[in-house]
């Protein structure tokens, strides 16, 4: 597993994370500054959720923010086609991956 930050760790953290990245089998690794093409993908989540989401309501309290939401986070993630994913679909994509790799078992 990968674990991926924008952020390198501060010198007093570093050598706790890296410990307990080591005890859980993960590798931490962080783009480099200024660099937000490093992890394209999360920034285009990032955008899409602050424009589709944080920027059209206004949250009143964290309440409010954890109702709102997962409403969001289930149209994005199950009714929206994405292009990774062959402009598929999550669920549809997840059913088409079970079965190729059952095919090819």
């Amino acid at each position: 597993m990968v674990l991926r930050s924008e952020h390198v760790l501060r010198p007093i953290v570093k050598p706790f994370a890296e410990r307990w990245a080591y005890a859980h089998n993960v590798t931490l690794a962080f783009s480099r500054p200024g660099k937000p093409t490093d992890h394209a993908d999360i920034e285009s989540f990032n955008g899409r959720l602050r424009e589709e989401c944080v920027n059209v309501h206004r949250f009143e309290d964290l309440t409010e923010a954890r109702a709102k939401l997962p409403v969001w986070q289930q149209e994005y993630n199950e009714e929206r086609p994405h292009r990774p994913l062959n402009n598929l679909t999550s669920l549809p994509y997840k059913a088409q991956w079970h079965i190729q790799r059952s095919d090819n078992r």
